[in-house]
């Protein structure tokens, strides 16, 4: 910081610190570690304690002029959720469909896996206090076209809802960069920092591939079986999903911003 610390200062030394987080404090002075220490600023003279601000003899805290935009955006740690739940959250649902229907009917599945999305849903958002915009469609949309099978008593319905849940995200995907917005990057900018043509592409190639998942579930929807579509449904989606993520790994590492 520039200034004398040490214990032989006889005169009160003024720090300005950018009392933005614990950690910003940690790497100022050594006598800081494992402190306890409010994100709020406070002026106090030397020897004097307050909001949880650490007691040491000669110095005065002020907030530094200089400090980051982003220590500054919240008081409270962002929640996370573990790894294992996300899994559950993200494949739960199909899962719990494609069971059911191998055990049943698609018609016990759909509702099952009605349920199952709502769970999901409320676990997630118990969790992390944010609405992701993909899963949010594909929830309403499940029940939309869940409750149409259900109540007609048509499992076209629950096979359409994967076309038309596919299509309007990879055309809205693809609509935004039309008018100069990366929807990607509004729904995943605070999961990856890529820059600005990094996002770009990436989501032009996530609409055109969910596009083409649109397309190919209808040639499988009209030309093949019901258990063959729920196969297809659960792991052939899953898995040209997991081939397309892996195949966008280069992109992804050219374009990330370096903090």
């Amino acid at each position: 910081m520039g200034t004398d610390c040490s214990a032989g200062t006889s005169k009160p030394q003024r720090v300005d610190i950018a009392i933005c987080s614990t950690a910003a404090l940690h790497s100022s002075h050594p006598n800081f570690r494992n402190q306890q220490v409010s994100d709020s600023s406070w002026r106090g003279a030397a020897g004097v304690q307050r909001k949880g601000m650490p007691i040491i003899a000669g110095l005065k805290f002020s907030r530094s002029p200089n400090c980051h935009p982003k220590c500054k955006s919240s008081n409270l740690p962002e929640k996370s959720m573990p790894p294992l739940l996300r899994i559950l959250i993200d494949l739960g649902p199909l899962l719990s469909f494609f069971v059911v229907e191998q055990l049943s009917n698609i018609f016990l599945a759909t509702g099952v896996l009605m349920i199952a999305v709502i769970a999901a849903f409320a676990v997630s958002w118990t969790m992390t206090r944010q609405i992701p915009i993909l899963p949010s469609a594909t929830l309403v949309f499940v029940l939309i076209f869940g409750g149409l099978t259900l109540y007609l008593g048509n499992d076209e319905f629950i096979k359409i809802e994967v076309t038309l849940t596919n299509a309007l995200c990879g055309l809205f995907l693809l609509g935004g960069l039309a008018m100069g917005k990366s929807l990607l990057k509004i729904a995943f900018g605070a999961v990856i920092d890529l820059d600005n043509k990094g996002w770009r592409k990436l989501t032009m190639r996530m609409g055109i591939f969910l596009i083409a998942i649109a397309a190919i579930n209808e040639v499988v929807r009209q030309t093949l079986s019901t258990d063959i579509w729920v196969m297809f449904r659960v792991y052939g989606i899953l898995g040209m999903t997991a081939v397309f993520f892996v195949t966008q790994m280069p992109l992804i590492n050219r374009h990330l911003v370096d903090d």
